[in-house]
């Protein structure tokens, strides 16, 4: 694979694959410390799984998704086989703008 995308919300009543609420509570408690999105090694196993093949994910961009409020409603996580496509020393802003789009948007929906 190129790369892929997953993501979880995990505060809300919805049913389907992307969306559930078993998101352990050591990611839930890594994920609220994001103030900017994490690049690097895959940070949680619990994540990488979310990938339809994460034997293959060498690293990764996770950034936490947040309502208006500022609170966690979820994460986005990007994954590729290349130890190098994302890492520590990459410009984030526009992970950032994503996330900040993505959190708003979802938050109507609960």
């Amino acid at each position: 694979f190129k790369q892929k995308t997953a993501y979880e919300i995990y505060q809300c009543d919805w049913s389907s694959d992307v969306c559930s609420s078993d998101l352990g509570d050591e990611v839930k408690s890594w994920a609220a410390t994001l103030s900017s999105p994490y690049c690097g090694a895959p940070a949680h196993e619990d994540i990488t799984q979310w990938m339809a093949q994460p034997d293959q994910v060498q690293s990764m961009a996770v950034v936490a998704l947040r309502d208006p409020k500022g609170e966690l409603i979820g994460l986005l996580a990007l994954a590729s086989p290349d130890p190098q496509r994302y890492h520590a020393g990459m410009g984030t802003d526009l992970l950032e703008r994503i996330g900040q789009l993505a959190g708003a948007a979802l938050s109507r929906l609960s």
